[in-house]
């Protein structure tokens, strides 16, 4: 399972040379925006089949980017699968942000039922890195204009890049830029900037400004990948007039070995909008939001399947004993897989495991069918672990009174036929103990052997 570690300024120099030929021109990739923006993301990563894998935590809900490919052995429907097992394993929902339009094909031919979004106000601004550079043509004239005024007025300015040494110089700047700000989204940019900006050792990135007389009047700072560079911070001070063109350009110039240049989304902000459009940009670049849903979303009622002696349908409040009995049968229950007393919190009450069942239902992460012989619930059979490619596992306990009368295995069966044929899964999986006899009899008469580990042997059945 994949193992994430928490972005650091630390293993911030890493990360940047793994994403170093990242072409997915979105700036929610460039790990210096992950680590700025840090208390939006909470950023963590992981490496899996020579891939970048992000988890970020946003409003206490984990939504992971599309994995950055960096080695030659590269697998990116691999780390989408370790991605999937890892939902899997956390019993958490398969959530992306920032997917790449030219990935989007991968991903709906990967998932079959998922909410698709894109928002306008977090479209990346791209533009021709030559178009900064020059200005030229009628359509950047008021640019030109800007520049030349601004050389033209303050011809001691001097662009340069900077060093751990200009910290203090930067920091000055950065409190005369927030004088008189009321804008409470300005403070805290200012403050994240100032914050990433005294963190780093500057002259390792990729930084530049004017400096007049000894005095900061304007900041940029961005990072490289692939063919793109992106401008993450740039501030100036507005009575120098000019100063934003002129350092946009300069910057431009210092940077020749991009071909794009990414100056971020506007989040809707009026103004933003107005100055990034002016500058003309190549195209909006689209960041799609995906949600998987499994394919029990499409479930209206739950259903019930009949065999020749039982019925499976949903577990009732009336169930609610007979359920707790099958539940807390250890011995019965030593193979089942799952010991209910490590998530248990407070005492057990009657309807626990009705209450349970009833969450993860509402939850589409787990559904449990009620095995009823006569109307009584006998045992339980459930359908888990919904990987949202198609592919779902399959369990199956009976009462202790009922065992050994084959109903397990009618009831097991037939729920995976249902799966596989009426709910359209494309993949059931199961899995049994090496000392399970009894399933492994059950599984390997109409399931085919796929693997075994030291402790299970595993099952599927495909359509």
């Amino acid at each position: 399972m994949l193992e994430f570690l928490p972005l650091t300024y630390e293993n911030l120099p890493r990360l940047t040379a793994l994403t170093e030929k990242c072409d997915y021109r979105i700036c929610g990739y460039a790990p210096t925006c992950k680590i700025m923006w840090g208390d939006f993301y909470n950023s963590e990563y992981a490496i899996s089949c020579d891939c970048l894998i992000y988890k970020n935590t946003i409003f206490d809900k984990i939504i992971f980017n599309y994995p950055i490919p960096f080695g030659p052995d590269a697998d990116e429907r691999a780390a989408l699968s370790a991605i999937e097992n890892y939902c899997v394993e956390k019993y958490i929902p398969l959530v992306f942000m920032d997917i790449p339009q030219e990935k989007m094909s991968i991903m709906c031919e990967r998932y079959s039922f998922m909410e698709i979004g894109d928002d306008r106000n977090y479209n990346d601004y791209l533009y021709l890195a030559e178009d900064f550079r020059a200005f030229s043509g009628k359509k950047f004239s008021g640019q030109r204009n800007h520049i030349h005024k601004f050389l033209q007025s303050y011809p001691n300015a001097q662009f340069r890049s900077f060093t751990s040494e200009d910290k203090s110089l930067i920091k000055e700047f950065l409190n005369e830029y927030l004088i008189g700000s009321e804008s409470m989204e300005k403070n805290r940019e200012t403050g994240l900037s100032e914050k990433l900006l005294l963190s780093l050792p500057l002259e390792k990135y990729r930084t530049g400004g004017y400096v007049l007389n000894g005095k900061v009047i304007s900041f940029t700072f961005g990072s490289r990948m692939g063919d793109t560079l992106f401008v993450h911070i740039e501030k100036g001070l507005k009575e120098y007039e000019g100063v934003y063109t002129a350092t946009a350009n300069a910057f431009a110039k210092a940077n020749g070995d991009a071909d794009f240049i990414n100056r971020e989304d506007d989040s809707g902000a009026r103004g933003l909008r107005i100055s990034k459009t002016q500058y003309h940009p190549v195209r909006l670049v689209k960041k799609f939001f995906i949600t998987v849903r499994n394919e029990w979303q499409k479930i209206r009622r739950f259903p019930t399947i009949k065999t020749e002696r039982l019925v499976l349908d949903g577990i009732k409040k009336g169930d609610a004993r007979a359920y707790y009995d099958i539940c807390v049968d250890d011995e019965r229950n030593i193979y089942w897989g799952y010991d209910y007393k490590k998530d248990l919190k407070g005492d057990l009450y009657p309807e626990y495991f009705f209450d349970v069942q009833k969450a993860d239902l509402k939850n589409k992460m787990c559904f449990s069918f009620a095995i009823r012989l006569d109307g009584k619930m006998i045992g339980e059979g459930v359908l888990y672990r919904f990987t949202g490619t198609g592919q779902a596992e399959a369990g199956i306990r009976i009462g202790r009174e009922y065992a050994g009368k084959g109903y397990g295995k009618e009831a097991f069966y037939a729920m995976v036929e249902w799966a596989l044929y009426r709910l359209g899964l494309k993949k059931v999986v199961s899995k049994c103990y090496h000392e399970n006899n009894a399933s492994y009899k059950m599984l390997s008469e109409r399931m085919k052997i796929t693997g075994k580990d030291r402790t299970f042997t595993y099952f599927e059945k495909t359509v």
